[in-house]
């Protein structure tokens, strides 16, 4: 873990509001703290920045293939992301 105890509840406050869906800032946040990300990671946050909050409007059901890869991606994020807290 690379966050002490005794400063996480701050850090964790940092992630609220309309800049914590900005995976941009969110990336940042992450490369400020723990330097470099995984390739892998790397890799998952630049698929889920693709991702416009607009889908959410989109109309019909989208495709299935897609959103499964965008939350093994999300999810995978933060797991990695939870064991660096």
């Amino acid at each position: 873990m690379s966050t002490p105890t005794g400063e996480r509840a701050d850090v964790l406050s940092t992630f609220r509001g309309a800049v914590a869906h900005n995976i941009d800032w969110l990336r940042e946040r992450l490369i400020q703290r723990i330097g470099r990300l995984p390739v892998g990671e790397n890799r998952y946050v630049s698929l889920v920045s693709s991702w416009s909050t607009d889908l959410r409007y989109e109309p019909g059901p989208g495709d299935v293939g897609d959103a499964t890869t965008f939350l093994i991606a999300t999810k995978s994020i933060l797991d990695w992301a939870n064991g660096r807290m």
